[in-house]
């Protein structure tokens, strides 16, 4: 039977194509979303430091500014005047740590952590979760450079009046940033928790089910990976194919001469291969912020 490598090519080109649709799922994602819910109760100042503690008509006024912000963005707001020492790592857990108490892991909002503890060099820390994880954080560079201008230096005198011109200010920038709707092309995933956070339709998700962009690249990166093995294939069944023309013994023999009155097959030597299966094992881990939020830190 006359072996045809195109046909086989054909069946594994089918094979391939065939495991790449079967693992993508096609229906609408399912959005775990926590909206905005329009309760802006929980937003507003936390001051560990007391900042405000000899002025609480100022606080009042902050405060209800902010949660004024929180229902007009329609988004979760809470800034936290930071008393106590933190290293930059204990100061990014706590903040998104915080954030999830108050708020709920996959909501949308921003937590800021203003260091006042005069700690040098000071760290101010934002986390940007849920739908503010595309739109603001993006940005979190020109904010943070920004506020520099109203917040002191490490280790300098922190005044009031300086924490309430930053506030302020922070609430407009987070007004300018806020229609600002990134491209469908966008998504994040979540290592940890392994959801997913895009725009569809002019909607924000959060889903367990990949967005259609990251379903298009694995589509088109399995269908690229596919061609290339096809190819590789092909090529090497085509070598494998071009058979030489095998040594006819009777090119040696002078049949004027030679005469064969018996023939037999005699198997002088016989060989054997053996080969060791290698088996492998490993492993890996890792850390990360769960909830879809992403943070910023900056010193000063």
């Amino acid at each position: 039977m006359k072996k045809n490598p195109t046909t086989f090519l054909s069946i594994l080109a089918i094979i391939v194509l065939a495991a790449v649709i079967i693992s993508i799922p096609f229906s609408n994602p399912e959005n775990l979303r926590e909206e905005y819910d329009g309760d802006s109760s929980a937003s507003g100042i936390i001051d560990e430091a007391g900042i405000f503690d000899g002025d609480p008509e100022t606080f009042i006024e902050l405060d209800f500014m902010v949660q004024e912000y929180s229902e007009e963005l329609e988004m979760n707001i809470c800034i936290f005047l930071a008393g106590h020492r933190r290293s930059d790592e204990d100061t990014e857990i706590f903040s998104c740590d915080k954030y999830d108490s108050i708020f709920g892991e996959d909501s949308d909002g921003i937590f800021y952590y203003i260091d006042t503890s005069y700690k040098s060099p000071a760290y101010d820390y934002m986390v940007f979760n849920g739908k503010q994880g595309l739109t603001h954080h993006s940005h979190k560079e020109s904010i943070f450079s920004y506020l520099d201008n109203y917040l002191p230096s490490s280790g300098q005198t922190i005044r009031p009046s300086q924490i309430e011109d930053t506030i302020e200010h922070f609430c407009y920038e987070l007004e300018k940033y806020n229609d600002h709707t990134p491209n469908s092309v966008m998504f994040e995933r979540d290592s940890i928790t392994g959801k997913y956070y895009f725009y569809m339709d002019g909607e924000y998700y959060v889903s367990k089910d990949m967005p259609p962009t990251a379903r298009a690249l694995v589509l088109i990166g399995s269908l690229v990976i596919g061609l290339i093995v096809l190819l590789i294939c092909y090529f090497a069944i085509k070598k494998a194919y071009k058979f030489k023309n095998s040594a006819n013994p009777s090119i040696y023999v002078s049949h004027g001469e030679t005469r064969f009155t018996e023939k037999s097959d005699i198997f002088i030597r016989s060989y054997v291969s053996k080969h060791r299966i290698q088996s492998s094992s490993g492993g890996g881990g890792g850390g990360g912020r769960s909830g879809g939020g992403r943070g910023g830190g900056h010193h000063r």
